[in-house]
């Protein structure tokens, strides 16, 4: 029986990484870009993450950040109700 267990968890962790990326439309999209890149013009896969420039993907990731604590904390609504208490002066 735990023979047969070890044989069907590659198959989970497919399911569930392909459940993941049908829920997401943009990652689906990537994931099928590096598929066809793949095919097109095959480069091994460790060296695919030395084509990605960090410092860029960190400063968006922390943007991203900054953003979603902004808006999660209410400053912008706070902000817009103090702009149209100023544009009615």
């Amino acid at each position: 029986m735990a023979a047969s267990n070890a044989e069907h968890a590659p198959i989970g962790l497919v399911a569930r990484i392909w459940r993941t990326v049908c829920k997401e439309p943009v990652l689906a999209i990537l994931v099928l870009a590096l598929v066809v890149l793949q095919a097109m013009h095959p480069r091994a896969w460790t060296s695919l993450p030395g084509l990605v420039d960090w410092q860029t993907v960190l400063t968006l990731a922390g943007l991203l950040i900054l953003t979603k604590a902004i808006e999660l904390s209410g400053f912008l609504i706070v902000g817009r109700a103090l702009a149209r208490a100023s544009h009615s002066w």
